[in-house]
């Protein structure tokens, strides 16, 4: 059974000399107010990187790091445990062998979760460490409101007529207009959007249609399905879209707007042929959100203050860089909000 060691996150760290005593203070003040994780805070507030605490946690505790979005991670493994335990400690169950059960843990030194977890579980608890974005993101995929429901797909035989080689290109929109088609779509996305994803990646392969999330700039895995499902699971895509689903070998774009949940929410739709099929791309925009101000971005109050003085600049270049899903509409949207006034013309 695994006991982790007494030490705390903050005091590894600064063993390692990776942090200050005074940042890890001024970490532990913000503890305090926000009742976050230290890692998280440290992360936050720059002072470390995930993958240097991810590190750091491995080597110390010797336990794996692991990449969740490479698992193939099993729905009724996933839900051995509720949603609010998953959510409250940042834990995610990733296998199962008999009556042991690896743990993904963004935090692997809290005791209480795994004391927690075996208690609920009644097995021992094998833990690996794991980044808290890939594990939101796995339990955003599996613990959605409206999970895809594999048994909608898998009672299907191969000869129930979705094989498109055999119907032809003619058959397609009155294929992708079926019920468990429309069903299966919808649910992906409204998945996506209460998940919190930026993007939704529908990816064909030699032998199944992988559907990715990303969330909080990281790709997670959500399910697969059958191949024999990939053409009208697209096409359906692409008629939302408005797109023409009878050209299949050149790039498209469009846009699909929905209500979920009483909000309104875009997509801008892209598809892209590849060697297995066309893939789609749907990036989601959710208007409800609305503008963040800037003390909302969560720039240190310092960095605030130097980046409203290059805002207000009559002339100049603000370079904003970062991956898909970092926030850098985001934050450009709210420097432009910030700015906006009655004597000014953007």
């Amino acid at each position: 059974m695994f006991v982790p060691i007494r030490k705390k996150l903050g005091e590894i760290l600064r063993e390692e000399n990776l942090i200050s005593e005074s940042q890890l203070k001024s970490a532990l003040t913000r503890q305090k107010q926000t009742d976050e994780r230290l890692g998280k805070i440290l992360i936050n507030m720059g002072y470390v990187d995930e993958a240097t605490i991810l590190r750091i946690l491995e080597a110390k505790l010797g336990i794996p790091v692991i990449n969740i979005s490479k698992y193939k991670l099993k729905p009724e493994v996933v839900r051995l445990i509720p949603e609010h335990l998953a959510q409250k400690y940042k834990v995610l169950p990733v296998g199962r062998n008999h009556d042991r059960v690896t743990l993904a843990m963004a935090d692997p030194l809290n005791v209480l979760a795994i004391d927690d977890v075996r208690l609920t579980l009644d097995c021992d608890i094998e833990p690996a460490i794991a980044s808290e974005a890939e594990i939101d993101a796995a339990i955003a995929a599996y613990f959605g409101k409206e999970p895809i429901d594999r048994m909608t797909f898998d009672e299907f035989p191969d000869d129930a007529g979705y094989d498109i080689d055999s119907r032809g290109l003619d058959h397609l929109p009155e294929i992708s207009d079926d019920a468990p088609i429309v069903t299966m779509v919808n649910s992906m996305i409204t998945q996506a959007v209460a998940g919190r994803a930026s993007d939704i990646h529908v990816e064909p392969s030699e032998k199944e249609l992988r559907v990715r999330y990303r969330v909080d700039g990281m790709l997670t895995e959500a399910t697969q399905f059958p191949k024999r499902m990939q053409a009208p699971i697209i096409s359906r895509l692409k008629i939302m879209a408005d797109m023409d689903i009878a050209e299949r070998r050149v790039p498209q774009d469009g846009r699909i707007q929905m209500k979920i949940d009483s909000k309104e929410i875009d997509f801008r739709v892209s598809s892209l042929p590849t060697i297995f099929g066309e893939k789609v791309v749907l990036r989601v925009l959710d208007r409800s959100r609305g503008l963040l101000c800037m003390e909302e971005l969560g720039f240190l109050s310092e960095v605030l203050r130097k980046f409203r003085t290059v805002i207000t600049h009559p002339y100049g270049i603000i370079l904003v860089t970062g991956p898909t899903g970092s926030g850098k509409t985001t934050t450009l949207y709210s420097v432009l909000n910030d700015l906006n006034s009655p004597e000014k013309n953007i």
